[in-house]
């Protein structure tokens, strides 16, 4: 299913119009400041070729133009001037980098703090232990009585003169402490020397893999497969110093004499090794330059680095690596193989001008399954699955520049059609270091591979299923009698046990399963009986697999679909299982009188503690030392408030008998909402009858605002006579009273199923409205509520503004419903969630601004956000049922926080005083 992004259309349309007038006004200029490395020289006479002035400066303070614009900057320190640096300028080295792996000691240090924190490092490790000397003394100590005596260590000097490496067994090392008094002088790096190395033409055999990194966050890299050389070894205890052979092999080559040894499959598995290898290194550096290094002013889609990583094999091919050198000469390169090398890395790193990559970016941003938003002017709320900076999008379109190219000398590693397999190693290292927003690591690693798997194809279901062929072919079967069946359900709830009601059978179609109140998600995960069959969970194409399903209170209902793949039809499901999922209410004493009213302390809450949006509140209950009638009292007598958009609380009677402990016992079916300082009037069904009779409503939104004109509807009249789940437009039939002079309309926006070019834009969807409503008047007596979940944006209240002015309807009452809370937010890092109140309160003042009226959803909700209703959403605060008994036709809408607002929202329309100021607004 694609989605259509207007916002994100226009952004990266304007991030590409900047890009191509800074190139057009700034000449092609490349600045290399202090001495660099050799291949400089090779960069040099590339741009050169490509038409561009090479400036030298033996270091920044001698530069006489600093505000000059420069499309290549290069410099051998890190530490340059951010000044110099903006979109679309590339710059070497990456900051931070230097300080990770610039020498053995620093890389020694690097790799040593992955292994202690990342369980898959120490499990599979991706490069020797070592030690740094003599801070590690202590630590070696206690090592050596793990080794065996004759094993095998190499110790690595620091630069001094007259040190050179050496080989030491685990008894010489013992030895040295004894001598040197219990302590180790000298500073260098101790490294377990991995025995059995991988030996080509009985030599010990080594890579030297060349890496163009293009962007440390999110990692995007390269390898030149015919720059990077094999060196083959004399023995250890002969010399340790690299001989390269006369005939020099490439990565290719190394690759094509395992294939003609070992075979094929040992070939594919050397190749996918190194890669991982080289994956998780460069993972790792990432996570620590973000953690661990100061942060760079400059873009990070500016920075990009070239470097070699020296790599070993074990003798059954698992790499491991060595060192890292940041200043790779390339001499051993021919002169051909250098001059392509240099000229395809200026094609990456400064593409020529391309007009379809914006298109190219925003359609396969469209075609992801993501809610995508753009930070900023409103266009990001809680219905996006991830908002993007303008950095952010710059990086994808860098991407795709980067990815067009005609590569033979390159070839892009990170990020590949693959990337699942690496899923679980960056959440364990989001969980290993101290991310200041670690789910969106995972957010932008996850969107940046679906992009990618767009512009490279995806992996087949049969791909897939062979990652786990053992798994898979001892679970299932080929014996056509279990076709159309699954062999087993399993509900993954997390830390509570959920069982299925009856327990499974092959041939039993239904279940049930009852949910606890505080747990709103259950992974659905079923097992398919035959090899060719594929579970699918609530619709036939749906995702397979362990399945996250939301449960709102109630009963949520699972339906698994069971597919033959071997059919021509793969839509058409064999066979289909039930479960109904029944998530309790909060209060389980819902519906009876307090008892004894005085007997109940009042408790607020502002925001959940698993939903923190504002700093400066506190989070869960706390108590506000009134008893519960006492607060009623005191609640009756303050001033009815001016708005429906002033800040208030939940207050819930709750009856806590022990001190410090979470108090069970509260009674939210009797939970109020309760502003500051002022009370919101509750009008009789008489009083709203008169509010609104001739009075023409017409509601535009997603079914939470539908969910308010219902209710509102049933509060006026006393009962509802129509709950169609209204998808589209609806003019529904006269109401109030038995007067019936009321009208009402509702449009359904975002139609976000429909596809793009049969989509209704917003302000046709108001025009629609407005048409099938009329005529109307230019006052009060027209109400217009827009708003939903979460999809309104600045952009939609200036339509507005322009579509009432254009049809002489800006004396009318306009109500901006606010963003409301949502599953997906729950998952939020706590930055992200605080955002959606500061993009909450500027479409609040924006909407006032425009003399609009403000009904404010969002601290309603947030502080409620678990009890939803079931849903596709989880943003359903109500339920529209039948009530009154069978064929009377008459529903009832449910749920006291959507009752909560919509009971603001009849104050809002039904005060005198703001009747007044809406009709002396400003036209």
């Amino acid at each position: 299913m694609t989605r259509e992004h207007p916002d994100m259309t226009a952004n990266i349309l304007l991030l590409e119009e900047k890009r191509e007038e800074w190139l057009r006004l700034n000449p092609q200029r490349a600045l290399f400041a202090n001495p660099g490395p050799p291949w400089w020289e090779n960069l040099q006479h590339a741009l050169r070729q490509r038409g561009f002035s090479i400036h030298k400066y033996a270091k920044f303070d001698t530069i006489h133009d600093p505000n000059s614009t420069w499309l290549l900057v290069a410099s051998s320190s890190a530490s340059f001037p951010d000044f110099l640096l903006e979109l679309p300028q590339r710059v070497v080295p990456a900051s931070g980098l230097r300080s990770l792996v610039s020498s053995k000691r620093a890389l020694c240090s690097t790799l040593s703090t992955g292994r202690g924190k990342v369980e898959t490092l120490r499990e599979s490790p991706i490069a020797p232990l070592c030690l740094g000397m003599p801070e590690d003394s202590q630590r070696l100590q206690h090592l050596l009585d793990v080794y065996s005596l004759q094993h095998r260590w190499i110790w690595l000097p620091s630069t001094v003169p007259g040190q050179r490496k050496q080989v030491f067994t685990t008894k010489d090392l013992y030895g040295i402490f004894q001598s040197n008094g219990g302590e180790w002088r000298a500073g260098g790096v101790l490294r377990e020397m991995m025995e059995g190395g991988l030996r080509v033409r009985g030599s010990l055999a080594s890579l030297h893999l060349l890496l163009l990194v293009t962007s440390f966050f999110p990692l995007r890299f390269f390898l030149a497969p015919r720059a990077s050389l094999v060196y083959f070894r004399f023995d250890h205890r002969r010399s340790f110093n690299e001989i390269p052979e006369e005939e020099k092999w490439s990565l290719d080559d190394f690759l094509l004499w395992v294939r003609d040894q070992r075979g094929s499959k040992d070939a594919d598995l050397a190749k996918q090794s190194i890669e991982i290898c080289l994956v998780r290194f460069l993972l790792l550096l990432e996570h620590l330059i973000r953690t661990e290094c100061p942060q760079s002013k400059r873009c990070t889609e500016c920075e990009w680095d070239l470097l070699t990583v020296e790599m070993g094999f074990n003798s059954s091919l698992y790499p491991f690596i060595m060192d890292v050198n940041l200043r790779p000469s390339l001499l051993d390169l021919d002169d051909v193989t250098r001059k392509d090398l240099f000229s395809e890395m200026l094609d990456i790193l400064i593409p020529e001008s391309d007009s379809s990559v914006a298109t190219e970016v925003d359609r396969a941003l469209s075609s992801t399954s993501l809610d995508v938003g753009v930070m900023g002017e409103g266009n990001c709320g809680p219905g996006h699955d991830i908002c993007l900076s303008h950095d952010e999008l710059e990086i994808l379109l860098q991407y795709r520049r980067e990815s067009k190219q005609s590569l033979t000398s390159f070839r892009l590693v990170y990020p590949s059609v693959d990337e699942s397999r690496h899923t679980d190693f960056i959440q364990e290292l989001n969980g290993a270091f101290d991310h200041p927003r670690p789910e969106r690591v995972l957010k932008l690693h996850d969107l940046y591979a679906r992009v990618h798997r767009f512009f490279h194809g995806f992996r087949s279901r049969w791909e897939k299923k062979n990652e786990h062929q053992l798994e898979e072919t001892t679970a299932c079967s080929n014996d056509e009698g279990s076709l159309g069946t699954l062999r087993g359900i399993e509900l993954v709830p997390g830390d509570y046990t959920l069982a299925l009601q009856p327990e499974f059978h092959p041939l039993t179609r239904n279940y049930s399963a009852h949910v606890p109140y505080k747990h709103h998600v259950v992974g659905v995960k079923a097992l398919e009986a035959h090899c060719n069959t594929e579970a699918r969970v609530n619709h036939v194409v749906g995702p397979s697999g362990l399945v996250n399903v939301t449960v709102g209170i109630g009963e949520t209902r699972v339906t698994i679909y069971v597919v033959d793949l071997s059919s021509r039809d793969s839509m058409k499901a064999v066979n289909k299982y039930e479960i109904w999922l029944k998530r309790q209410a909060r209060s389980p004493a819902k519906n009876r009188p307090l008892p004894t009213p005085s007997s109940y302390e009042a408790f607020a809450i502002i925001q959940d503690c698993d939903m923190i949006f504002s700093g400066n509140d506190p989070c869960g209950l706390f108590p506000l030392g009134l008893p519960w009638d006492e607060f009623l009292n005191q609640s009756s007598q303050l001033p009815i408030c001016p708005s429906a958009h002033v800040s208030g609380r939940w207050v819930v009677p709750c009856r806590c008998e022990i001190q410090d402990i979470p108090c069970e016992t509260c009674r939210w079916d009797e939970a109020v909402w309760q502003p500051h300082n002022c009370r919101f009037k509750y009008f009789q069904p008489g009083d709203l009858q008169r509010c609104f009779a001739g009075r023409k409503l017409l509601f535009l939104g997603d079914s939470t605002t539908r969910g308010i004109l219902y209710r509102l509807i049933e509060r006026v009249n006393g009962s509802l006579g129509f709950g169609d789940k209204v998808h589209g437009m609806a003019v529904l039939p006269p109401w109030n009273g038995d007067g019936g002079t009321a009208r009402a309309g509702f449009f359904y926006f975002p139609q976000f199923w429909l596809p793009s070019n049969r989509r209704p834009t917003f302000d046709e969807s108001l025009f629609q409205l407005i048409i099938k409503l009329s005529p109307l008047r230019n006052d009060s007596s027209t109400v217009i509520v827009i708003g939903g979940y979460g999809f309104l944006a600045s952009t939609h209240i200036h339509m507005i503004s322009r579509v009432l002015r254009r049809e002489g309807l800006e004396g009318s009452r306009v109500v901006i419903k606010t963003i409301g809370a949502g599953l997906r937010d729950s998952c939020n890092s706590l930055e992200e969630v605080c955002r959606l109140g500061v993009q909450n309160n500027a479409l609040k003042a924006l909407a006032l601004a425009k003399g609009f009226r403000v009904l404010d959803t969002f601290n309603i909700t947030m502080a409620r956000f678990r009890d939803f209703y079931p849903g596709s959403c989880a943003c359903h605060f109500h339920k529209t049922e039948a009530s009154g008994g069978s064929g009377l036709g008459l529903f009832t809408v449910t749920g006291p926080v959507n009752a909560a607002y919509t009971d603001i929202l009849l104050q809002d329309l039904c005060s005198a005083a703001t009747i007044d100021a809406g009709r002396d607004r400003e036209r």
